[in-house]
């Protein structure tokens, strides 16, 4: 069988728990849909508050189960990974995760070629999550 492979941009993933939701939501996608799917999923090495994450190895993939490799990067090397990791591994989909950030968003939509993309907002986009930093959300969207 043809296996599909997704790569997924998420500034944080387990073990990193600070962000919540969006660590669970990935977290459980890749544990409950493994079908025909490798799923490979770039973060950063450290948690919401800055704490470094513990019982990782850092800068290289490593197994989350048998169909999901997760890539821990350090701050200073995330945007370039992201994109030679796409060049290198050639995934299906990009699934970026959030709408904010320049390493885990713009970078994979602006630098990232050839794959289908998608960005889930998580909420980002909901009125009250708009009021928060409202200047600053309204002149990106703008761009964007």
């Amino acid at each position: 069988m043809i296996q599909k492979k997704i790569f997924i941009t998420i500034p944080w993933f387990v073990p990193a728990f600070r962000a919540g939701g969006p660590v669970q939501s990935v977290a459980n996608l890749v544990k409950e849909f493994p079908g025909n799917v490798q799923y490979f999923i770039i973060c950063q090495d450290v948690d919401l508050n800055g704490a470094m994450l513990d019982g990782i190895k850092v800068n290289e993939w490593v197994d989350y189960n048998d169909h999901t490799k997760v890539l821990y990067s350090t701050p200073g090397k995330i945007s370039d990974t992201i994109v030679k990791q796409v060049e290198k591994l050639k995934p299906d989909i990009i699934y970026m995760v959030g709408l904010f950030s320049w390493h885990f968003n713009i970078v994979p939509m602006l630098f990232c070629k050839g794959p289908r993309k998608i960005l889930s907002t998580r909420g980002m986009l909901h009125p009250g999550a708009l009021s928060q930093k409202r200047l600053k959300k309204k002149v990106y969207l703008q761009l964007f």
